[in-house]
């Protein structure tokens, strides 16, 4: 399983409620180009996302108390097919990307249980070394990259898990 996000402009939001299917050809589209090497910047980029540690992320996060369910999204769309997304409306990416700008890895880590995972059942259950703990921190500055160029665009994003 897979936590993704995709920048959806507030227009391609609006046809989207309408229409789910349009903001998967969108996801399609983006997963065409956006994995050919070399990539492109991250603050370019439509598409991003947490992979296998998005839970243990989520995980990470709760302490911080941010303002939005930043992995899982907060408003639900229309499912398209097995496809239910999330999202975060421009407003609700604005106040994240504000509230990761001050956070660091080490703040994420200091704040939890490094045990608790286990017992918590985070996916994937394999946690339970610092290092694989930090391997999840170490994703913080990238999200941020990527919510702060979507919050500078005005976006909302999209938010699953595949």
């Amino acid at each position: 399983m897979y936590g993704e996000w995709l920048r959806v402009s507030p227009a391609e939001l609006r046809r989207g409620q309408a229409d789910p299917g349009t903001l998967w050809a969108l996801v399609e589209r983006a997963y065409a180009t956006e994995f050919d090497l070399p990539e492109p910047p991250l603050t370019r980029r439509r598409w991003f996302g947490t992979e296998k540690v998005w839970d243990a992320f989520a995980y990470l996060l709760r302490p911080q108390h941010l303002p939005v369910s930043l992995v899982l999204g907060e408003s639900l769309l229309p499912a398209s097919g097995d496809w239910a997304p999330r999202y975060l409306t421009p407003a609700e990416v604005r106040a994240a990307a504000t509230a990761l700008a001050p956070l660091t890895a080490d703040a994420l880590l200091a704040a939890v249980d490094p045990t608790s995972f286990r017992r918590e059942e985070i996916y994937p259950p394999a946690w339970g070394s610092p290092e694989e703990l930090r391997w999840v921190a170490d994703v913080l500055p990238d999200v941020t990259t990527y919510f702060t160029a979507a919050a500078a665009a005005g976006e909302a994003v999209l938010c699953w898990i595949s």
